[in-house]
């Protein structure tokens, strides 16, 4: 999902690089994109539940938050 959606703006540009496991974990600008195991920590899904510009639809946002709440491991 996040290569599909995010990375075209946030693959090297914007402040955050999630064109990796280990730049989505790093986070950017902002702070940690990425709590693991803390879907409402995280500024990923804050960001996204308040109207990002490109907001995943529910189902997709749903999944991450799935993932991320399971410890966000690496596939």
């Amino acid at each position: 999902i996040l290569e599909a959606r995010c990375v075209a703006c946030h693959g090297g540009t914007a402040g955050l690089y999630l064109d990796s496991y280990a730049g989505a974990m790093t986070g950017g600008n902002l702070g940690p994109a990425i709590v693991p195991g803390d879907a409402d920590a995280s500024l990923l899904v804050q960001l996204q539940r308040e109207g990002h510009p490109n907001s995943l639809p529910a189902n997709e946002l749903d999944w991450i938050i799935q993932w991320i709440n399971a410890g966000a491991p690496e596939f």
